[in-house]
């Protein structure tokens, strides 16, 4: 073509800027609002294509297309799918949680076992949505039924005690440490609300070399605290032993210095 000739003036910007606004309109998300919108406009407002165009900023096709289309307005979907289905994410969580054991092992053991293949960054995402994370298991020791029981009824035996009473409650516990224990920390899946429940926490049975301490409390008034002497009062703690070295030279000294204002002190152990 000879270096003359030239496109019309006028005419390659017209196109450039068709062109513009066909992509401007591809890359827009028409939402599901702005469909109905549209739809209303000619439908109820009985607007004109032109003056809807012209009034969502959006190509009279577009707007045209939208009104003439027979279906129901949709939301486009945009992006992948979501790699865990609903019914993917109700198996994660009821194989996760189904047992004590199934709680210490990791998430991808338990997504092997379901034969699910998901990336472990999405596993661990859609578990701490859910609330459930991997927690160290607290270390509690084994109570019997009759334990549980006891503990349960214990509220209810004193519910109708006003503060004033608490007050005068000598509270006394002894606590064992055991000279060694677990080499390492079992992790747990569990939400915070399932701190102590049993399939989340790690229970002791037989008792290593242990330190027994003991001692109590009274209003904010903290009392003596013993270390129970192996040595020279034995290892097993009896009704005999606990009341000649715990009861009789540190428990009662201590009821003692409390009841000097007033003697209707309790005490709970």
């Amino acid at each position: 073509m000879p270096e003359s000739a030239e496109a019309p003036i006028g005419k390659v910007p017209i196109a450039e800027a068709a062109i513009a606004e066909a992509l401007i309109a591809l890359r827009r998300q028409i939402t599901l609002s702005l469909r109905s919108k549209i739809r209303s406009l000619h439908t109820i407002a009985l607007w004109p294509f032109r003056h809807i165009a012209k009034s969502v900023d959006l190509p009279l096709s577009t707007v045209f297309s939208i009104c003439t289309w027979s279906g129901t307005p949709y939301e486009i979907r945009t992006g992948r799918p979501p790699s865990l289905s609903p019914e993917h994410k109700r198996l994660l969580l009821a194989h996760a949680t189904l047992l004590a054991e199934n709680r210490r092992k990791s998430l991808y053991t338990i997504t092997e076992e379901l034969d699910i293949h998901v990336y472990e960054r999405i596993l661990h995402r859609f578990f701490a949505d859910s609330g459930y994370y991997h927690r160290i298991a607290r270390v509690k020791p084994y109570l019997t039924p009759k334990q549980k029981i006891a503990c349960l009824l214990f509220p209810n035996t004193y519910i109708d005690w006003a503060v004033g009473d608490w007050v005068k409650v000598i509270w006394t516990n002894e606590c064992t440490f055991n000279m060694g224990g677990f080499s390492s920390n079992t992790w747990v899946t569990r939400t915070v609300s399932e701190e102590y429940f049993e399939d989340c926490i790690l229970l002791t049975f037989c008792k290593l070399q242990t330190i027994m301490v003991w001692s109590g409390i009274c209003s904010g008034i903290k009392g003596p605290m013993v270390i129970w002497d192996n040595d020279q009062w034995g290892k097993s703690v009896t009704r005999a032993k606990y009341c000649e070295h715990i009861i009789t030279p540190y428990l009662y000294p201590f009821w003692c210095q409390l009841s000097l204002e007033s003697f209707d002190y309790v005490y709970l152990q």
